[in-house]
């Protein structure tokens, strides 16, 4: 028997945090809705804990669409849900997070209210742990490593150039056709941590309607883990956003100047962050664009390493920059000696 046509569908993948979804499912539970049907589509990709007892609950607030997608794709599991969401509204987001309780209805508001919009979104609190210190909290990079969206925007078109990110947009399901995210992007088991699909998949929905509305009464809380704040960590996502940007923009993209305040107290560890997240973002864009067979960027992103005094603080490279950089170096080796041997 067919299932009745949703007004709201809400995707999520989700990998072995069977806690982290049960809390993002009891959000979604206290939805005021208002008359407003959905249907929540989660897809297991291989999960291996408690995730399939989880989703073996009853809920009443949506009707529970469980996909099980054995191979490890965050893009793959995605798509595998759109082949199956129904609503006129698809809403995507993350199983690390809690929404407020007018999220879907803020958002289906939006729907209704600007017909000629593809995109609809809205904020990305990050939730930190107790104890997070302020210059982590609001450093200008923030956005990027805890997925953190707060535009500070009345509700309308968002600028040009600024993008939602993957734990909280939606899209006109008219408008997306068999639009699929883009399997060279995306944690998988063939990519590694590779991030960048979901601002591919926004930019792409873009192109079909200008206007991107952001909808302030649209949030969720992103909750970051103590393990994300730990240095090695903090390198490893450095290293895999630049192979993101590398990606998707097939160049070499250098980063501002820091923009952050630090106390005294702070400044070891921030520069071990701050200099330490450079290196490695620039070596992931290295990586990234060597697999791509692209070199012509090379000598502007070794220089900008040779500022950050990379061979003085090889101590900051993460455990995916320690396995490329020996590579790395013995191409320069045998560059530099080509040239000798070229110059003789």
């Amino acid at each position: 028997m067919e299932r009745p046509r949703p007004d709201i569908s809400v995707l999520v993948a989700t990998r072995n945090r069977a806690r982290q979804l049960e809390r993002m499912l009891l959000s979604i539970e206290g939805q005021a809705l208002e008359g407003r049907s959905c249907e929540l589509i989660v897809v297991d990709n291989g999960s291996v804990d408690d995730t399939r007892s989880v989703l073996k609950r009853e809920w009443t607030c949506f009707t529970l669409v469980a996909l099980y997608e054995e191979t490890a794709g965050k893009s793959r599991s995605l798509n595998r849900g759109l082949d199956v969401a129904a609503g006129d509204l698809v809403v995507f987001t993350d199983d690390d997070i809690t929404a407020s309780p007018v999220w879907l209805r803020s958002l289906y508001e939006a729907f209704e209210k600007y017909s000629s919009a593809a995109v609809f979104c809205g904020p990305i609190v990050p939730s930190f742990p107790p104890g997070t210190p302020e210059w982590m909290r609001n450093h200008a990079r923030a956005d990027d490593m805890f997925g953190r969206f707060e535009p500070g925007l009345a509700e309308g078109p968002l600028p040009v150039r600024m993008l939602p990110f993957g734990a909280n947009f939606a899209a006109r399901s008219s408008v997306m056709g068999g639009m699929r995210f883009r399997l060279d992007l995306g944690p998988s088991e063939e990519n590694g941590l590779l991030f960048g699909e979901d601002t591919e998949f926004v930019e792409r929905l873009q192109g079909k309607s200008q206007d991107i509305i952001f909808v302030s009464a649209a949030r969720v809380d992103h909750h970051i883990t103590p393990s994300h704040l730990e240095l090695s960590s903090l390198l490893e996502r450095a290293f895999h956003l630049g192979r993101g940007i590398a990606m998707r923009e097939r160049k070499g993209v250098f980063l501002d100047p820091p923009r952050f305040q630090s106390t005294p107290i702070d400044q070891g560890f921030v520069g071990l962050v701050e200099r330490g997240g450079r290196i490695n973002h620039y070596l992931g864009q290295l990586y990234q664009l060597h697999l791509l067979g692209e070199r012509s960027f090379d000598p502007g992103l070794r220089q900008a390493l040779d500022h950050l005094k990379i061979h003085s603080n090889l101590d900051l490279l993460g455990k995916s920059a320690r396995l490329f950089y020996p590579s790395l170096r013995e191409g320069q080796n045998r560059l530099a000696r080509n040239r000798e041997t070229t110059d003789l």
